[in-house]
């Protein structure tokens, strides 16, 4: 059943970070450092996209420089944005909400502190998460935007062209940097707008904003956007119509005290009155993004169902990209989450596939990088992959996913020593695994997956052979009276053994049992040339077999010659 709201389920692992994530400020103080003191925070909003209306929960983790999670941390909350307004978690909105758009909350005993932020009205919402550090502020800012709309199925789209340098040309790499250069602090911000059939939209309404404070027009006594007198950004204009191309353009001018003071990128947003929105990342550092990498996870769905998308976004400075960098996204079928920002390099999305069958492309664009993802959609009965491949020799695991038909499935298999783990999958999207032990010989193994209608699909596990039976050296030339050789024995079937014919020559083989790759060695016997003792004399020049067998069902056998001098 469709989703009438698109969650995102964004719960990431907290590391230390070696600044502030990514921008915003600050004076972070390095990792290791002034333990039991905040040092890092991370601001996670459970999810990006919400209908209006309803609560978008934002969550701060306070760590020292040593990683550890702070409890008792004020931690101050500002909503930047003209609408929505934040309270606490868990107390009722009415009397908890602040006038001013700021509250106040202490981080509890994982070092989590969390708001909540509820709009009526459709836009974007800029959170900042800041708290005192001793040395300076620490703070963090992430952008969501509330929706009238149910779904993105079908829904406007609107794209953000960036051109910096005013060459014409958009989108080039460094359009996305500002301030490189002695008056080099304006940008040309280019939108175009489609309908929900994806046609150009003529005479639409856009409105510009910014995750920073930002004025319109020239007046340099007019108020910001945020109440103060010091803006970070101006618009030539932040209310633009579309023309007969859906075009529409603004002009951005950065201020380069304010922004390289406090921070190391910024985001400016733009909302059309026909619901469509979009985000892009502007840096004020010489960074580029260099690569963005999209994963879908599952890669096969039913109709209808969701697959998690994950944008992994790296810099031109071989790092992951500075946290909030935001990564747009677009489905060809289907619908995803507009837009997502980036912690520790990556950014999240929900694909919701259609109602058909069929293969649905993801693109993720940041900056002027992109990448896609193919999303099968199949209500028949499918595994993935078809087959795998395992080396006999070092052994390893495969794992199988079950998708579509009507659970439960029950998996067979054609030989029983290679069982599948576990043998009944309860659930479309559900796995199963199988091992193959060290010094497997080759062979094809095929499992057989039948659905609750006894419709099935085969997979298969290809294990390779170890290869011939080697032992090396073939031949070697030894004293009598205690020499050691040692052998070294690769490819067949381990684990092997290795036996003397003349056990008068050759009394001791170390190294029974010989695993793969492994080595014995073979120590010569006492001379006795007069024949006088217990051991009987040896010709000189006397030649003794060692024989090494491996462990397959007929196994192998190969000879060497250790030639014995008396």
């Amino acid at each position: 059943m469709r989703r009438i709201l698109i969650f995102i389920a964004f719960f990431v692992s907290i590391v230390s970070l070696i600044s502030c994530g990514g921008g915003d400020s600050s004076s972070s103080a390095p990792d290791g450092v002034n333990p039991g003191f905040p040092s890092d925070i991370q601001l996670m909003p459970t999810q990006y996209i919400a209908q209006t209306n309803s609560d978008i929960f934002f969550k701060t983790r306070v760590l020292d420089g040593n990683g550890v999670p702070l409890e008792g941390v004020p931690v101050t909350f500002t909503n930047i944005s003209p609408i929505g307004t934040i309270s606490a978690a868990g107390v009722a909105k009415t009397g908890n909400v602040s006038k001013s758009g700021t509250t106040v909350v202490n981080t509890n005993g994982l070092g989590f502190a969390t708001v909540r932020v509820f709009s009526s009205t459709q836009g974007f919402v800029t959170v900042q998460s800041e708290v005192d550090a001793g040395t300076g502020h620490v703070r963090e800012r992430k952008t969501v935007f509330f929706t009238t709309s149910n779904t993105f199925n079908l829904s406007p789209t609107l794209t953000l062209d960036v051109d910096e340098d005013g060459d014409g040309s958009w989108n080039e790499d460094d359009d996305f940097i500002m301030l490189q250069n002695t008056g080099d602090d304006f940008v040309q911000i280019r939108v175009t707008v489609r309908d929900r059939f994806g046609l150009l939209a003529s005479g639409a309404t856009v409105t510009f904003g910014a995750d920073v404070a930002y004025r319109v027009g020239s007046d340099p006594a007019a108020t910001c956007s945020d109440g103060s007198t010091t803006c970070e950004l101006t618009f030539n204009t932040d209310t633009v119509t579309t023309d007969s191309a859906g075009e529409a353009t603004v002009t951005l001018q950065a201020s380069p005290e304010a922004l390289r003071s406090i921070q190391t990128l910024f985001n400016v947003t733009a909302t059309a009155d026909n619901g469509a929105a979009g985000i892009v990342t502007l840096f004020l550092e010489p960074v580029t993004i260099a690569s963005v990498s999209l994963s879908a996870n599952p890669g096969v769905v039913l109709p209808e169902a969701d697959s998690d998308i994950i944008a992994l976004v790296t810099t031109n400075l071989s790092g992951i990209a500075p946290d909030n960098t935001a990564v747009m996204f677009t489905a060809n079928c289907g619908s995803v989450t507009p837009f997502g920002q980036t912690t520790d390099g990556s950014a999240p999305a929900t694909f919701t596939a259609p109602s058909t069958e069929g293969t649905c492309t993801i693109t993720g664009t940041a900056g002027s990088q992109s990448d896609t993802v193919d999303v099968i959609v199949s209500a028949a009965l499918a595994v993935l992959p078809s087959t795998q491949t395992i080396d006999g020799a070092a052994g390893g695991t495969a794992t199988f996913t079950i998708y579509g038909g009507t659970p439960s499935y029950d998996i067979s298999t054609s030989n029983p020593a290679f069982a599948p783990t576990p043998a009944n999958v309860t659930a479309s999207g559900g796995t199963f695994t199988v091992t193959v032990p060290a010094g497997t010989a080759g062979m094809t193994i095929t499992y057989t997956i039948r659905d609750a209608t006894g419709a099935t699909v085969s997979a298969t596990v290809t294990i390779t052979g170890a290869g011939a039976l080697t032992v090396t050296p073939a031949s070697a030339t030894a004293s009598c009276g205690g020499t050691v050789i040692t052998f070294f024995v690769t490819g067949g079937v381990p684990t092997y053994t290795a036996t003397s014919t003349n056990l008068s020559a050759v009394p001791t083989i170390t190294g029974n049992p010989i695993a793969t790759g492994g080595t014995f060695t073979a120590t010569t016997g006492a001379c006795d040339p007069d024949g006088g003792g217990p051991i009987p004399p040896l010709p000189a020049s006397t030649p003794v077999n060692i024989i090494v067998r491996d462990s397959a069902a007929s196994p192998t056998l190969v000879t060497v010659v250790l030639t014995v001098t008396n």
